[in-house]
C-alpha cells in the first residue's frame, strides 16, 4: 500500500506515514526542517540559565598550568576537540569558553590560533566564518583543484585537475569516468596522471 503523503510504494509505519515522511514531519514540527540545531543555539540557552554552577565544574576540568595553552582534560571528539554534556546539551568546550569570555555564541566557527584543538585558552580562540579559515599555507582538502592527491587527467576536452572534475564536466558519475578510463581502447584516450 503506498504512503498517502508521498505516493511512494513504501510500507506504512507510523501515524499513517512511511518512515521517511514521518521523520520529515517530525523535523518540520520542531521548527528546523534540516533537523539540526543552529550553531551556538545550545550555548545561548546555557548562558541564559540563572544557576551557573555547571560552569565551575567545566572550568575545573581545564589544566591552566603554564603560560600557553589551557588543555581540556575531559572527553574529546574523534577530531580532538573537548566536549561535555552540560544540562542535557552537548557542547564543544572551546566554543563554550569563547562565548563565556564575550565571544559571539552564534558565530559559524571558533578557530584555535595555536593550532591545538584541545586548547581552551580564551586568548587563543577567535570567532569567524568558514571563509575566513586559514589552512597554514596548505591547500584546503575540499579544494579539488589543489588537493594534494589530485592527479591530472587528460580527456578529449582537455586536461582536468582530477578524474572527479572531468566526470563533472562530462556530466557523468565518477564511476562511469573510471570505467571509461579502464577501457582506453574505446577511442576516448583518457589518461590519468599525465602532466
Amino acid at each position: 500500500m503506498p504512503c498517502p503523503h508521498c505516493n511512494q510504494d513504501r510500507p506504512i509505519k507510523v501515524k499513517g506515514m512511511c518512515m521517511a515522511c514521518y521523520m520529515r514531519e517530525r523535523r518540520r514540527s520542531h521548527g528546523n526542517p534540516s533537523g539540526r540545531r543552529a550553531n551556538g543555539q545550545s550555548l545561548v540557552e546555557l548562558l541564559q540559565y540563572a544557576d551557573t554552577s555547571w560552569l565551575e565544574k567545566v572550568l575545573d576540568r581545564i589544566d591552566r598550568t603554564g603560560d600557553g595553552c589551557h588543555e581540556w582534560c575531559g572527553a574529546k571528539t574523534a577530531e580532538g576537540y573537548g566536549i561535555a554534556t552540560v544540562a542535557t546539551h552537548s557542547v564543544l568546550i572551546h566554543r563554550l569558553i569563547h562565548a563565556v569570555h564575550g565571544g559571539d555564541p552564534m558565530c559559524a566557527v571558533v578557530r584555535h590560533t595555536c593550532g591545538n584543538r584541545a586548547c581552551c585558552n580564551p586568548a587563543h580562540l577567535v570567532g569567524g566564518t568558514y571563509g575566513g579559515r586559514q589552512s597554514g599555507g596548505r591547500p584546503h582538502l575540499k579544494d579539488r583543484q589543489l588537493h594534494p592527491r589530485a592527479k591530472p587527467f587528460m580527456t578529449p576536452r582537455g586536461e582536468f585537475a582530477s578524474m572527479a572534475l572531468a566526470a563533472e564536466a562530462y556530466g557523468v558519475s565518477y564511476t562511469t569516468m573510471k570505467n571509461w578510463n579502464k577501457k582506453a581502447d574505446n577511442g576516448f584516450g583518457f589518461v590519468e596522471g599525465v602532466k
